[in-house]
């Protein structure tokens, strides 16, 4: 059965540093904080929308996947005093329901509405890998899994690098961006890579979190060429993935399932990491089959004492039928591709 994950007062992908590295060199955020000596006792990063009236929202790009607020170590959320220096309702996306600072916001707000609710695919950390591999898969598919390395490796010198403290960040992360861009993302021009500003943003905020030891790294080579790369951010007890790439001239191979399979081989080698978050969408077709345990996520809209509850009912009223629109447009599209490849 699948476990439900609790998060600590943690957010890897909305860490101070992350947001401004990135928020730095890509447009359409602002970062609200409420400031004290060092880091801030809570940072978020917003954007504004005007339609259908004003509100804010989680600022989420391919580098920015959830919209937790960061609360300084030691601190109760603070998240009353951010909502009410803000003048309209505030839309958290992509948030861990079980997670102090998500909690706070639902108790502490004076109006607050869960919007949608999914779930993603974590790892419980604790244990042993070998213990987790048994525990995980059948005999017949830990043989499978061996077998497609065995067949890998028999293709030329195969190799997992790893990231250490220190080290030259480059050709992990430039190894990284030619494999995204060198797939199906590169054909639709959603790589990395092809926006300028989304790449400096990535270099920079990795490496600040590097300099930090926040990074972690893996990149599979076939007789030196990547054919896969993960990394992952650290932050306390817990790991988020990020990006993932892996050379499509492989599939067969199944590269991508081998670099998380060392990923999280070392993930439970971390001393002090008990929990990872794939960050990945709903019902991913690769990680839900390897991470079996669950994070519970929701968008949440909540608004502070400055506004007034009828605007703060029309704008979930709005949020809730364009969710419901979006979803009757994704599941047409899905019925009407089931019936051409049928």
């Amino acid at each position: 059965m699948a476990r439900l994950m609790r998060f600590e007062a943690t957010a890897t992908f909305t860490h101070p540093d992350w947001l401004r590295a990135i928020s730095a060199q890509v447009p359409g955020a602002e970062l609200f904080q409420l400031p004290q000596t060092g880091l801030p006792r809570l940072m978020a990063a917003l954007k504004s929308v005007r339609l259908p009236l004003k509100h804010y929202e989680s600022w989420v790009t391919p580098l920015t996947p959830m919209g937790v607020p960061s609360v300084a170590p030691g601190v109760p959320p603070p998240v009353l005093d951010l909502l009410d220096g803000l003048d309209a309702p505030v839309l958290f996306r992509n948030v861990p329901l079980a997670h102090p600072v998500t909690e706070a916001l639902l108790a502490q707000a004076p109006l607050s509405r869960v919007m949608a609710q999914w779930q993603r695919a974590g790892l419980d950390v604790s244990g042993d890998f070998e213990t987790w591999m048994a525990g995980n898969f059948d005999a017949k598919k830990r043989k499978e899994l061996k077998r497609l390395r065995s067949r890998l490796a028999e293709q030329g010198d195969l190799q997992v690098s790893v990231l250490q403290s220190g080290q030259d960040l480059g050709p992990f992360v430039e190894g990284l961006l030619a494999l995204e861009a060198s797939g199906w993302k590169g054909k639709r021009g959603t790589a990395v890579a092809q926006d300028k500003q989304l790449a400096h943003g990535l270099r920079d905020a990795l490496s600040a979190m590097h300099a930090r030891g926040r990074v972690r790294f893996w990149m599979m080579t076939l007789d030196g060429k990547p054919i896969a790369s993960l990394f992952a951010l650290i932050d306390g007890s817990e790991a988020g993935l990020g990006k993932i790439a892996f050379d499509e001239a492989c599939a067969k191979y199944s590269p991508g399932v081998l670099i998380i399979l060392a990923a999280t081989q070392a993930l439970f080698a971390e001393e002090h990491v008990l929990l990872a978050d794939s960050n990945a969408i709903p019902d991913h077709p690769m990680i839900n089959r390897i991470w079996r345990d669950r994070i519970a996520v929701a968008d949440v809209l909540v608004a502070g004492t400055t506004v007034p509850a009828v605007q703060f009912k029309f704008l979930g009223v709005w949020l809730a039928s364009r969710n419901a629109l979006r979803a009757s447009a994704k599941s047409l599209f899905v019925r009407v591709f089931k019936r051409k490849v049928s």
